[in-house]
């Protein structure tokens, strides 16, 4: 399943967020979806690597950076090298529910010159709320954005897809959270 928003921002330069979810291995069809998938995403990047930054993320369901050669791998490594797409080790991002298996099947891509931009990436292995059995993969990024577009931004009604489960959620500790985070946002 691929996802993707188009941010368009007038003075500055254009960015392209993609969400991924690769098929994972197992089902008679896997390889054809995988196939699929990154053709899918080979489309994107070609109709908006000269316009925009790019940045693509999610659960690939392969190790990008392993030396196992798989023809999904091949497959989704040819893809990147093709693309000049980039990333970084971060670590293991996935474990079985067992606990006793664990791999780094989720990343980041971006293309190599926008590398500079990429301040840090990291796997947030310490999120008490994650109940996944996959660990956030998060980046900070420089991206500038000229001052009439971030007050259109912050004055934008922008509201997140789905409805929030709050009879299921532990208020407080949600308050705290956002409590903080604005605090680390504030000093930033």
């Amino acid at each position: 399943m691929i996802e993707f928003a188009v941010l368009n921002f007038l003075g500055s330069s254009k960015l392209l967020l993609v969400s991924v979810y690769l098929p994972c291995k197992g089902t008679p069809s896997d390889s054809l979806e995988f196939y699929n998938c990154i053709d899918q995403l080979h489309e994107i990047v070609q109709s908006y690597s000269d316009s925009h930054s790019i940045i693509i993320g999610g659960d690939f369901n392969e190790n990008i950076l392993s030396k196992i050669d798989t023809r999904r791998n091949k497959y989704l490594v040819d893809f990147m090298n093709e693309n000049s797409l980039y990333t970084e080790e971060n670590g293991i991002t996935f474990v079985n529910c067992s606990g006793k298996g664990t791999s780094t099947i989720d990343f980041l891509l971006f293309k190599q010159d926008f590398k500079e931009n990429v301040i840090n990436m990291e796997t947030m292995d310490n999120v008490a709320t994650n109940v996944s059995d996959h660990f956030p993969v998060k980046a900070r990024v420089k991206y500038i954005i000229n001052a009439k577009e971030k007050l259109k931004c912050s004055n934008s009604n922008i509201l997140p897809s789905g409805k929030t489960p709050w009879k299921k959620i532990d208020k407080d500790a949600y308050k705290t959270l956002v409590e903080n985070g604005l605090v680390i946002f504030h000093h930033l």
